[in-house]
């Protein structure tokens, strides 16, 4: 859904943002949703054994690639 000018300005929202309205004295006003910023560190904690998989064929070479 597109979101209007001065609603992504007002809430410096931006591509994927989260975006919700709430009615303030009879005004809906809108309010951006910070996204968590997770870093590799944390994101590599949550590969276990459990979840690898090895590896995977891709194909042959489409373009100048070489493996």
């Amino acid at each position: 859904m597109e979101v209007p000018k001065p609603i992504t300005e007002a809430t410096k929202a931006r591509g994927g943002s989260i975006v919700r309205s709430f009615m303030s004295e009879g005004e809906s006003v809108p309010a951006s949703l910070r996204e968590k910023t997770v870093t590799l560190k944390q994101l590599l904690a949550k590969v276990k054994k459990s979840n690898l998989h090895g590896e995977m064929d891709t194909g042959p070479s489409v373009g100048r690639e070489s493996w």
